[in-house]
């Protein structure tokens, strides 16, 4: 969807679809659906399942998971939370650990 202008989500209680559209008309859609396991809904957001990264070599590795929240704000804006946590070893003796949270907002239009 790099080549997108806009990106359309209409939402139901049991589907997603997720509309891509630039200049020309919809370029990539794709359907959601809560039956498939394709999203949950949990405080009152759509969220996506987890997205696991995971990577070592010789000096050290790390395991990180995102999961996406979407909300509607009460203005009518989509609220986007990435709720990001993370392990990892440095040259396999010191640990790292963390999380972070990324908010984003897109405007109705």
């Amino acid at each position: 969807m790099k080549d997108a202008d806009t990106v359309v989500l209409v939402f139901s209680s049991a589907t997603l679809r997720v509309e891509a559209l630039n200049n020309t008309g919809v370029i990539d859609e794709q359907l959601l659906s809560k039956e498939n396991g394709d999203f949950s809904c949990s405080e009152g957001a759509f969220v996506l399942p987890i997205v696991v990264d995971k990577n070592a070599d010789g000096t050290g590795g790390y395991r990180s998971e995102s999961r996406l929240y979407l909300r509607r704000a009460l203005g009518g804006a989509l609220i986007g939370e990435e709720r990001t946590s993370g392990i990892g070893a440095i040259f396999w003796l010191v640990p790292v650990g963390g999380w972070q949270t990324f908010w984003f907002q897109w405007e109705e239009i």
